[in-house]
């Protein structure tokens, strides 16, 4: 692996923040990763070579930022904060080639500007803050034809949803949208201490390959979602009642195409597969 870059100090950072009068915003989910070990797992679980390309989301203060750039021949960087935009600019990546710094709002920013259709697919790396993971993967999945393999940093309890198997605690429609789009697996654990300020939890890095074509080539990614959040909507009831409040037709219509997808009516969402929710789809049509 490329030598990496030395990661500044918690001194050095805090000093830097303190300088510009910055600070760590929760609502952003602004928890800096300043630990030289976490970020070199990141990198080689990139798997990043010479000649690609690398869309960061969330920079912050570029810890990974500089290593994707000793990697990689262009690191596209997008930062919502406007102040961290102008320590990095400044202070932080100044004489670092090959980093294209973007001032946006990750869920706001043209991904077809800067990533066509057509292009190579490129790996994406991003520290996603809670309130908006579903979001930001909904944007990136959409796009699976421009990227392909996604590297995460989220809260463990964030990393435990999205991995999640049918009738554990943790499954959800977030889980099966996951599973309907990628592979995922968990490739690094990094402890609080890593972080800047320190969070209350551990993070977990997680590795999605995405998939290049849809799971079911007979359907729509978004209508196997509208089953399935129809049949999570209400957790505690039976599927039957799910699908008849989320007017998915008349009861015994409904149970019709239960008992032709061979699903129990009195199942709930959380037990069911994905290739059950598959079936389902197809006998509601």
């Amino acid at each position: 692996m490329t030598d990496l870059p030395e990661v500044k100090s918690r001194a050095a950072l805090l000093e830097l923040l303190r300088r510009r009068g910055l600070r760590s915003h929760r609502d952003r989910g602004q928890n800096f990763l300043v630990e030289g070990t976490a970020v070199a797992r990141i990198l080689e679980a990139a798997e990043l070579h010479p000649d690609s390309t690398v869309l960061e989301i969330g920079p912050g203060l570029g810890a990974l930022t500089l290593a994707l750039a000793s990697a990689a021949r262009t690191v596209v960087a997008v930062e919502i904060d406007s102040g961290l935009v102008a320590a990095l600019r400044d202070e932080i990546l100044p004489g670092i080639p090959g980093v294209e710094l973007h001032h946006a709002d990750f869920l706001q920013w043209d991904i077809d500007a800067r990533f066509p259709p057509g292009q190579p697919r490129c790996p994406v790396v991003a520290n996603i803050p809670y309130k908006i993971t579903s979001a930001i993967l909904a944007r990136l999945f959409e796009r699976r034809d421009r990227f392909d393999r996604l590297l995460l940093m989220v809260q463990k309890e964030v990393a435990d949803r999205l991995s999640a198997a049918p009738a554990e605690d943790d499954y959800s429609s977030l889980s099966v949208f996951m599973a309907l789009s990628g592979s995922v697996r968990t490739v690094a654990r990094i402890p609080s201490g890593s972080f800047l300020p320190r969070p209350d939890v551990d993070s977990v890095v997680l590795r999605i390959d995405l998939r290049e074509q849809p799971r079911f080539a007979d359907l729509p990614d978004a209508d196997v979602m509208r089953t399935v959040r129809a049949c999570f909507a209400q957790r505690r009831k039976q599927l039957l009642g799910c699908l008849v409040n989320a007017r998915f037709g008349e009861r015994s219509a409904v149970e019709a195409a239960l008992s032709r997808a061979g699903i129990d009516p009195t199942r709930r969402g959380e037990t069911l597969t994905l290739d059950e929710f598959a079936e389902l789809t197809r006998r509601l049509r």
